[in-house]
């Protein structure tokens, strides 16, 4: 009678085991891909002297943050000629949780560089920014509390006013 407990036992501990998922090889030999990275922010342009215009760099790409990580952040551009704003909206997601902090780059026709910031954004977290009547671009970058950075959003945003 001992001995059958025993055995019954030992059934049941196996099937556990089994029914916990761990019974599939490993990937040996396989390395996970090595998180992009981006510089801390973009490299800052010259001020032009008065009445000359810089044309803006070109877009880059955006980085692919892996699913667990990946947040939704929308971009909006007032239409509104005397206060063309931009507004850069944090909206959520998976990595959430996982989001240390948002930055945001503002590069406009004459050159000029705005940057703002905001650690732990939670969702409608937006940062206002100046825009102008041209064409601004903005570059938006995502640090997890890994140290991970991703660049989320690397767009230009030309001003169309009403009408």
């Amino acid at each position: 009678m001992h001995r059958s407990f025993i055995i019954i036992m030992l059934l049941i501990c196996a099937a556990f085991c089994l029914a916990a998922g761990c019974t599939q090889p490993g990937t040996q030999g396989e390395t996970p891909p090595a998180p992009v990275t981006t510089p801390a922010s973009p490299p800052v342009l010259p001020t032009l002297p008065a009445g000359e215009k810089q044309p803006i760099a070109t877009v880059g790409p955006t980085d692919v943050i892996p699913t667990q990580y990946a947040v939704e952040v929308q971009v909006d551009k007032n239409t509104v000629a005397t206060s063309p704003a931009i507004v850069v909206t944090f909206r959520g997601g998976n990595g959430m949780a996982f989001t240390d902090s948002m930055y945001a780059d503002v590069t406009r026709p004459d050159g000029s560089v705005e940057t703002r910031s905001v650690q732990k954004p939670q969702v409608g977290t937006t940062l206002d920014m100046a825009g102008s009547t041209g064409t601004d671009r903005v570059v938006v970058t995502i640090t997890l509390v890994t140290g991970d950075r991703y660049t989320v959003i690397d767009q230009l945003m030309p001003f169309q006013p009403l009408g």
